[in-house]
Protein backbone atom coordinates (compact mmCIF):
# COMPACT_ATOMS: atom_id res chain seq x y z
CA UNK A 1 0.00 0.00 0.00
CA UNK A 2 2.88 2.36 0.79
CA UNK A 3 4.44 1.58 -2.59
CA UNK A 4 1.16 2.39 -4.41
CA UNK A 5 0.84 5.69 -2.53
CA UNK A 6 4.46 6.48 -3.38
CA UNK A 7 3.83 5.83 -7.07
CA UNK A 8 0.74 8.04 -7.05
CA UNK A 9 2.74 10.78 -5.35
CA UNK A 10 5.56 10.52 -7.92
CA UNK A 11 3.06 10.63 -10.77
CA UNK A 12 1.54 13.85 -9.44
CA UNK A 13 4.95 15.47 -8.95
CA UNK A 14 5.98 14.55 -12.50
CA UNK A 15 2.81 16.11 -13.93
CA UNK A 16 3.41 19.30 -11.97
CA UNK A 17 6.97 19.70 -13.22
CA UNK A 18 5.77 19.05 -16.78
CA UNK A 19 3.30 21.91 -16.46
CA UNK A 20 6.11 24.11 -15.16
CA UNK A 21 8.13 23.56 -18.35
CA UNK A 22 5.07 24.34 -20.46
CA UNK A 23 4.39 27.54 -18.54
CA UNK A 24 8.03 28.59 -18.82
CA UNK A 25 7.93 28.12 -22.60
CA UNK A 26 4.70 30.09 -22.91
CA UNK A 27 6.11 32.94 -20.81
CA UNK A 28 9.17 33.13 -23.06
CA UNK A 29 6.92 33.21 -26.12
CA UNK A 30 4.78 35.94 -24.52
CA UNK A 31 7.87 38.07 -23.82
CA UNK A 32 9.01 37.68 -27.41
CA UNK A 33 5.59 38.64 -28.77
CA UNK A 34 5.33 41.70 -26.50
CA UNK A 35 8.73 42.91 -27.77
CA UNK A 36 7.65 42.33 -31.39
CA UNK A 37 4.41 44.25 -30.76
CA UNK A 38 6.37 47.17 -29.36
CA UNK A 39 8.65 47.21 -32.42
CA UNK A 40 5.64 47.15 -34.73
CA UNK A 41 3.99 50.03 -32.87
CA UNK A 42 7.13 52.14 -33.26
CA UNK A 43 7.34 51.28 -36.98
CA UNK A 44 3.66 52.14 -37.43
CA UNK A 45 4.12 55.52 -35.76
CA UNK A 46 7.18 56.23 -37.92
CA UNK A 47 5.33 55.40 -41.14
CA UNK A 48 2.31 57.49 -40.14
CA UNK A 49 4.53 60.48 -39.36
CA UNK A 50 6.33 60.16 -42.72
CA UNK A 51 3.02 60.10 -44.54
CA UNK A 52 1.84 63.14 -42.58
CA UNK A 53 5.07 65.04 -43.35
CA UNK A 54 4.93 64.19 -47.06
CA UNK A 55 1.37 65.41 -47.36
CA UNK A 56 2.00 68.64 -45.42
CA UNK A 57 1.81 72.03 -47.11
CA UNK A 58 5.47 72.77 -46.32
CA UNK A 59 6.68 69.58 -48.01
CA UNK A 60 4.59 70.29 -51.10
CA UNK A 61 6.27 73.69 -51.49
CA UNK A 62 9.84 72.32 -51.34
CA UNK A 63 11.94 72.20 -54.50
CA UNK A 64 15.02 70.20 -55.41
CA UNK A 65 18.36 72.09 -55.42
CA UNK A 66 19.99 72.78 -58.80
CA UNK A 67 23.47 71.77 -57.61
CA UNK A 68 24.87 70.03 -54.61
CA UNK A 69 28.30 70.73 -53.14
CA UNK A 70 30.12 68.83 -50.42
CA UNK A 71 32.50 70.27 -47.83
CA UNK A 72 35.83 68.51 -47.42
Amino acid sequence: MVAVLGLIYLTQITKTSGYGYTIEGLNAQKTELVAKKSELEVESARLKSLKKIQSSEVAKNLTAPKTTEYVR
